[in-house]
């Protein structure tokens, strides 16, 4: 048995002659069908950070005034803006 072994290893190294077209065609359709929703992924996060940043601005701005109409009242801050 340990023989038959040892002759389908050389056989095996004997015919690794390198990457053929299709086993190459076949690992760039994997990467792709793996790739493809990834990067749709990434631009779903791009937009949902910039959604967030302007609703952080806006909350801010919001606060500020809400802030400004503590202090000095409604007709005060209306005097300001």
């Amino acid at each position: 048995m340990n023989r038959r072994k040892t002759g389908l290893l050389k056989h095996i190294q004997l015919n690794n002659e390198g990457v053929s077209l299709i086993e190459l065609i076949v690992a760039l359709l994997i990467l792709a069908i793996i790739t493809i929703p990834l990067m749709s992924i990434f631009g779903r996060a791009a937009r949902t950070n910039t959604f967030n940043a302007n609703k952080a601005d806006a909350d801010t701005v919001a606060a500020n005034i809400m802030e400004e109409i503590k202090v000095y009242g409604l007709e005060g801050t209306a005097q300001e803006i």
